[in-house]
């Protein structure tokens, strides 16, 4: 028979060798290397080895460098989709919570932001899916927000989708918790723009991509804009499909497979400028949004693009125009 000491030396021998395979694939700044780090952490803590959590949290392509260097000030993972977002996410809460159980709490507001911020452009439960998105549904990853309440105590966190009723595992009660964007009409941040209006007894959301084309994940879609009517896509973002069929490079990934704009049916440049965003508001209720230009020069050699979303109180009123 196997003993006791024994078998956890062969345990423990088994778990150093997944260690190794990882470390000999270095993924850089990327979702993956988000899974591996989390992955050598929490080895480190079942094998209560110091070296091992310490790489994990403090080392290169540990949690504390993917926080300062791979999420943005907003809270949005650097990549640009909101698939891969929720992906590094999990992969980052897996060691945030081992850190947690063993005795060091880790849930600090940086990373809260990583939760935050796909609640504020979500419309009717589900986050627009830009670039390579997967699906919308903030449902989908309601165990990340079951954790996210209960270590922050965040009642918007109690439940993600609030078009659904939900059984929370811990209270085994049903919670209905409705997440929405503050009163002000506008949401911003260094990818997106949000913009929410009540027009002729509906819901209009507008939201426009003000983000370079730099991260692993994005399209050629600057300037990109999307419109729903109480929470249906009238403009949207087609979510591609499998990586692996010539349309994602041939049609899902170019500008003419978005609502942006192109030059001569050529596919945007690759720009790693973001337009300029200048937002109109009305003097007598500044929480009222008028208008948002986005602006940028030389995405085409030579040219000046500007696109401007007008509201009334009625109507909204899309320009475009190129110098």
């Amino acid at each position: 028979a196997i003993t006791e000491p024994v078998k956890k030396k062969e345990i423990k021998a088994f778990f150093y060798s997944l260690v190794d395979t990882v470390n000999r694939n270095d993924m850089m700044m990327s979702n993956w290397q988000a899974w591996q780090s989390s992955t050598i952490g929490i080895i480190g803590f079942v094998t209560e080895d110091p070296r091992l959590v310490y790489d994990a949290l403090y080392g290169n392509w540990g949690f504390y460098y993917f926080l300062s260097n791979a999420v943005t000030q907003d809270g949005f993972w650097w990549e640009g989709s909101f698939g891969y977002h929720f992906l590094s996410l999990k992969a980052l809460n897996n060691l945030v919570e081992m850190s947690y159980l063993y005795g060091k709490d880790i849930y600090g507001e940086d990373f809260k932001k990583m939760f935050t911020f796909p609640l504020t452009f979500a419309i009717h439960g589900a986050v627009p899916t830009i670039n390579d998105s997967g699906s919308p549904m903030i449902s989908s990853w309601a165990s990340l927000y079951d954790s996210a309440f209960i270590h922050y105590g965040d009642t918007q966190f109690r439940m993600a989708d609030h078009e659904k009723e939900i059984t929370d595992y811990v209270w085994t009660k049903k919670l209905r918790v409705s997440p929405h964007i503050a009163n002000d009409e506008l949401v911003a941040s260094v990818d997106f723009i949000r913009i929410k209006k009540r027009m002729a007894g509906r819901d209009i959301d507008v939201v426009l991509d003000v983000d370079t084309q730099e991260g692993g994940h994005k399209h050629g879609d600057m300037e990109e804009l999307l419109i729903f009517i109480d929470g249906k896509p009238l403009l949207t973002d087609y979510n591609p499909p499998s990586y692996g069929i010539p349309a994602y490079t041939e049609w899902y990934i170019r500008s003419f497979a978005h609502n942006t704009i192109t030059i001569d049916e050529n596919s945007q440049p690759v720009s790693l400028n973001a337009p300029s965003v200048e937002i109109i508001r009305d003097p007598v209720k500044p929480a009222k949004v008028h208008a948002a230009y986005l602006t940028i020069e030389n995405l085409y050699p030579g040219t000046v693009i500007t696109r401007t979303v007008y509201f009334d109180d009625e109507n909204s009123v899309i320009v475009d125009i190129m110098k």
